[in-house]
């Protein structure tokens, strides 16, 4: 598939988010994304009795099909600001439903429950991820509509 641009010519955001891409992230990237996945798939744990445990496994799922599809299409090519911006797309539900539920158990005591626990890592997780999914999906959106 062509590409629009040499890769190196384009902002970060528009460079193309392959397999290769992915193999040849730094090794201390490759350890947070390791944590952050395995952060998502802690919320099984929790998806019977907890809603933003439930969202959290479904927004992790759901940008992952979106994902696979615009991949496997072979019409589109995936770009590192599409996936930040499903990203925020996707898990931003249960981000919010995590601090609600947060705020609303929290009975200013050390004995928190794991659950607890584990909503507080998804959130501090999450929110880190963010800082810089909203800059590149920000950055792809202005490149794409700056294009038109």
């Amino acid at each position: 598939m062509a590409k629009l641009a040499p890769d190196y010519n384009l902002p970060k955001a528009m460079r193309i988010w392959d397999n290769a891409a992915r193999l040849s992230l730094p090794l201390g990237l490759k350890v947070w994304l390791g944590f952050l996945v395995s952060t998502f798939v802690a919320a099984l744990f929790f998806v019977m009795h907890h809603a933003a445990a439930r969202w959290a496994i479904a927004g992790f799922i759901l940008s992952h099909i979106v994902v696979y599809l615009l991949s496997a299409s072979k019409t589109y090519t995936l770009r590192r600001g599409m996936v930040s911006l499903l990203h925020v797309v996707c898990w931003s539900p249960a981000l919010g439903v995590a601090i609600w539920e947060l705020m609303n158990n929290w009975q200013g005591s050390i004995n928190a429950s794991l659950y607890d626990l584990w909503c507080g890592v998804f959130v501090m997780v999450v929110a880190i991820a963010f800082i810089f999914d909203l800059r590149d999906s920000g950055a792809f959106v202005y490149y794409v509509l700056r294009r038109r």
